[in-house]
């Protein structure tokens, strides 16, 4: 009897341990893959906003009148980007 009691008293603080441990770890998983979202996030609103500001260089550039080639050796934008402008 006490050897019954004693086993499942065992299993139930295992169970209870490795719940905290998988608990731990499941937070310690989500901060990491919030930090990875917040790094990603900010690395492709950053290259969004260089090819915006592109885009906004070449626009303007055009509407003065430079030559596309030019255009093209400044923003690094193709004839095609351009002429859709």
């Amino acid at each position: 009897m006490a050897r019954e009691e004693g086993k499942e008293e065992g299993i139930e603080i295992g169970l209870e341990t490795g719940l905290k441990v998988g608990d731990k770890k499941a937070l310690i998983m989500r901060d990491e893959g919030i930090e990875f979202g917040i790094k990603v996030g900010k690395k492709d609103g950053l290259e969004e906003g260089r090819i915006k500001e592109k885009l906004e260089m070449a626009k303007k550039s055009k509407e003065k009148g430079l030559a596309t080639e030019l255009i093209v050796e400044l923003t690094g934008l193709t004839k095609a980007e351009i002429n859709k402008l």
